[in-house]
């Protein structure tokens, strides 16, 4: 992680740009477990800057109820310049754009996500062929659960303290 090295102060900039046009984007409130995200708290407001300040500065990105999830585990974790960063990097690694990009902008989207679910059919099958027998023949294909899995990292079904181990072994 880290291709985009993104300086303090073009995150300022960002900031600034949103508040000058007054443009925030709605944001889902992630994880209400917790009670860390209510409504105009301090790490709702560090939340939406961060969402925002994407969006903001990427154009070519569609809006998605997973980066709130995504920044909200990150600013769980780090500071909101930090958590910024981090979510710049995850967003747009080449594993992840795919699934962000806004296909009006990005035509080959749609395969480039077909490629990443055949992959993920070939080693899960490889991997757990009775397993990956049994979904199929029960018609839960990967692509009901696969892309979910990607766009959310698992915020969206797993636990925060789950997602936080795989999050350390992955990002590591």
């Amino acid at each position: 992680l880290g291709e985009y090295y993104i300086t303090r102060d073009y995150f300022e900039i960002q900031l600034q740009k949103i508040k000058n046009e007054h443009k925030y984007y709605s944001i889902e409130y992630p994880f209400p477990q917790l009670g860390l995200f209510k409504k105009e708290s301090p790490l709702t407001v560090d939340l939406k800057d961060i969402v925002t300040a994407l969006l903001h500065s990427r154009s070519d990105l569609k809006q998605s109820p997973h980066l709130s999830r995504l920044a909200g585990i990150l600013l769980i974790n780090l500071d909101k310049y930090q958590s910024f960063s981090a979510l710049v990097n995850m967003v747009l690694s080449k594993n992840l754009l795919c699934f962000y990009i806004d296909e009006k902008k990005y035509p080959n989207k749609n395969k480039e996500i077909k490629d990443r679910v055949q992959i993920f059919r070939q080693i899960f099958f490889y991997n757990e062929p009775e397993l990956c027998g049994f979904m199929e023949m029960n018609e839960i294909l990967p692509e009901d659960y696969f892309i979910e899995w990607c766009t959310s990292l698992f915020t969206s079904v797993l636990n925060v303290d789950l997602v936080m181990r795989i999050w350390d072994i992955y990002l590591a």
